[in-house]
């Protein structure tokens, strides 16, 4: 249960200090930012980085946000798709968190 609230915590806190910045992000930022199909991107995460979505959100403008991560590693991905376009890698890095993954329904 404490491994669980913690894990709240820290993509509460991600999803309150990053919606804001990344839905008023300028287009001129854009062009250090890789993008790609999101099929071509979760491709990426997951068999090259063994990354797994942890958290996932959909702003008022309809942008799919979603926090990849590997629980082994530590390794983890921001990415952005907005309504019909591609889905773009806006951070990563790395994170010695301890986070476990919890099954839909736990806590509850």
């Amino acid at each position: 249960m404490r491994r669980f609230a913690t894990t709240l915590v820290l993509v509460t806190t991600l999803v309150l200090v990053l919606v804001p910045v990344l839905t008023s992000w300028p287009r001129s930022a854009m062009a250090s930012v890789v993008c790609a199909s999101r099929y071509t991107v979760v491709s990426l995460l997951s068999g090259t980085h063994g990354e797994v979505v942890l958290a996932s959100a959909i702003t008022p403008r309809g942008r799919l946000l979603e926090f990849f991560i590997n629980l082994s590693t530590g390794s983890w991905t921001f990415v952005v798709t907005p309504p019909g376009g591609l889905s773009c890698l806006w951070a990563s890095g790395y994170a010695r968190i301890n986070i476990q993954a919890v099954e839909k329904g736990e806590g509850t």
